[in-house]
């Protein structure tokens, strides 16, 4: 599968055009659509100039990694557009950082409506979310869903690195069974509204339980009195 012209154009909007080679915020030479040496030829030198077609050529070029690493790390079927937006974000946060993501868990897991969430997981830099980040995550995620995108910058020459956030929505707290158990007898206070309150409730009916238990030991002859003669 290829990137379509609707991810391309993705793409190249929020890497940005540069025809001069200059060092991103991770101070690596990059030029064109966010190309370093990293992503093979041609090597990336100071005071290099492209053409914009050059530019161009040298991002399809690219793309290809981007693109086999996604078919790689997907084992589900995608859609032009979920394509599209995976090859964007794996484009931007690199190939091995994409296999171990959020993003391909959920999708390899079936859960493709909660993958847009996972897209917006990675909009942080140097430990803050960046707006460019939110921007582009937002528009992948709407690529995702074959929605409107937005547009903005949000390419290698803003971003030093990008994390994925982890944080999880924590799970309720349990309580104790004994508190469960005392609400439990509170609750039944509303049946006996002769009682003071839920202490005096909850001490009426362990008076009631204890008997109860002393009355079935005795019955049961687990328990005997000695009389006297």
């Amino acid at each position: 599968m290829r990137t379509s012209p609707k991810g391309l154009a993705l793409i190249k909007e929020f890497e940005g055009l540069r025809l001069s080679a200059y060092r991103c915020a991770a101070g690596v030479l990059t030029i064109g659509y966010g190309h370093t040496s990293a992503a093979g030829a041609p090597d990336v030198t100071p005071g290099m100039r492209i053409t914009a077609t050059q530019a161009e050529a040298m991002l399809i070029r690219d793309l290809g990694q981007y693109e086999r690493a996604v078919s790689a790390a997907v084992k589900k079927p995608l859609n032009q557009g979920q394509f599209d937006a995976c090859v964007s974000l794996c484009y931007n946060i690199g190939t091995g950082a994409f296999a171990r993501s959020t993003v391909v868990r959920r999708i390899n897991s079936g859960r493709m409506s909660e993958v847009p969430a996972a897209f917006m997981m990675w909009t942080k830099g140097g430990g803050k979310v960046l707006p460019g980040l939110v921007r582009r995550r937002r528009a992948e995620a709407a690529l995702w869903r074959s929605l409107p995108d937005e547009t903005g910058p949000a390419g290698r020459g803003e971003v030093a690195e990008v994390e994925e956030d982890r944080t999880e929505v924590p799970a309720a707290e349990s309580k104790p069974f004994w508190m469960t158990v005392a609400s439990w007898f509170a609750g039944l206070g509303l049946a006996f509204p002769n009682i003071e309150n839920a202490y005096g409730l909850i001490a009426f009916l362990a008076i009631l339980a204890v008997g109860g238990v002393f009355a079935w030991l005795v019955m049961s002859g687990r328990v005997t009195f000695n009389r006297g003669e």
